[in-house]
């Protein structure tokens, strides 16, 4: 029987994988565990019927999930150097003539310049 329910909000269905791994290893039997795929803040903003004990998310979806609901905890899962990369890859496939940045909150971005010439 749960004790408690996780909700995540994940950028990709990977992440979601993980996730779901580490809760059965670590006490899934104690943990109702929702997913919801969200990448923006405003998808944060959508989510309604809010029935939860903790929000793990990342970015500025983290941010958002803080501001919407102050009595809920939020865990920020970091944005990776492979995060980075993998969004990079993708946005150079989907526009290979055009230049890219990066654009986030510091915390995100910090040690993008090491990446700047790949």
């Amino acid at each position: 029987m749960p004790v408690g329910k996780i909700t995540c909000f994940i950028p990709y269905p990977e992440v979601g994988t993980i996730i779901e791994e580490l809760v059965r290893e670590l006490d899934g039997e104690h943990w109702e565990l929702e997913i919801i795929q969200a990448n923006y803040a405003s998808q944060i903003a959508a989510w309604r019927n809010v029935d939860t004990d903790v929000i793990i998310s990342r970015g500025i979806t983290a941010i958002a999930a803080r501001q919407r609901y102050p009595d809920i905890p939020v865990v920020d899962i970091q944005v990776t150097g492979y995060d980075l990369m993998r969004a990079l890859r993708q946005s150079q496939q989907r526009f290979p003539d055009k230049r890219m940045a990066i654009v986030g909150s510091a915390a995100m971005i910090y040690g993008a310049r090491a990446i700047e010439e790949l």
